[in-house]
């Protein structure tokens, strides 16, 4: 028989492994990227509209499966293996360099940071949509609130707090991309990206823990943001496939990174966060008593 910590742990493993496989199948029947271990920017490839249709499929459908799945571990558990799971699509292609050395082709100012910045607000609407249903179904009560899994009383934080995790998450991870993300090599992208939203939703939620977890996952997307937006004005050698400026570390991840090992690491990370604050709190009441 598995303890709660290991049927926990197995149930979020099996969706993240199905979900995977799910967006890995559908990248090869729909050839997303086109040319496999190449560009990973859905608005770069051939057929863009039918990448972008395909992707708004499978990320709410991943999010139903991996609800039915791990909705019991917490209600959000499905965005986290479904983001997990878009993984696959930037594994399938290559770095950020090949995007900017095909888009160097064409003559004027960088548009295609413009394009990746598209492109990462389009990955967190559709993320956006599937969280709205997910809290939908919990406010309903179909699923149990982060409440039920940590003991902690929910309460309605004030927007300014929630304001100021955000910013907090955001600045923590801008730190840790630009420390951590020294090449556009797929691995290290990756593990970077997931690694820094982790550390930022601890951090910001260490200072104001506040609820619910889109305002930690929100920070990848304004942080993807700064760097592609900075990167039109100041990239001076991009059309050779590098962002070597100062803040060219936040540009390295392509928006399908983000959106994934991003948004997966900030959810964990809040999760972690939350954990850890019951057992402050524990501590705390039997000191008291």
């Amino acid at each position: 028989m598995l303890n709660s910590y290991q049927r926990t742990r197995l149930l979020l493993i099996c969706g993240a492994m199905v979900c995977f496989v799910i967006f890995w199948f559908a990248g090869g029947v729909f050839h997303i990227p086109y040319f496999r271990g190449y560009e990973a920017s859905l608005l770069q490839m051939p057929s863009p509209t039918m990448d972008l249709i395909v992707v708004i499929v499978l990320v709410l459908g991943c999010t139903a499966i991996g609800t039915l799945i791990a909705g019991s571990v917490r209600f959000d558990a499905g965005l986290f293996v479904a983001t997990l799971g878009l993984s696959a699509l930037s594994m399938r292609g290559g770095p950020i360099g090949d995007v900017l050395r095909t888009a160097a082709n064409r003559a004027g100012p960088p548009v295609v940071f413009f394009m990746l910045a598209l492109e990462l607000l389009f990955l967190y609407a559709v993320i956006g949509v599937a969280w709205s249903g997910l809290w939908l179904l919990r406010q309903r009560g179909w699923l149990l609130g982060d409440e039920f899994r940590d003991g902690i009383e929910d309460v309605n934080d004030p927007l300014s707090e929630q304001a100021n995790a955000l910013v907090v998450q955001s600045a923590v991870m801008v730190l840790a991309v630009m420390l951590l993300t020294r090449s556009d090599a797929k691995a290290q992208v990756l593990v970077s990206v997931g690694l820094s939203a982790f550390l930022g939703a601890i951090a910001a939620h260490s200072w104001f823990p506040i609820r619910p977890s889109v305002w930690f996952w929100s920070g990848p997307l304004i942080v993807g943001l700064i760097g592609y937006g900075m990167s039109y004005f100041y990239a001076a050698n991009w059309r050779t496939g590098h962002v070597d400026w100062i803040l060219g570390g936040l540009a390295r991840p392509l928006p399908l990174d983000y959106a994934s090992f991003g948004t997966a690491g900030a959810i964990f990370g809040y999760w972690t966060a939350r954990r850890w604050q019951r057992s402050r709190e524990t501590v705390g009441e039997a000191q008291t008593a």
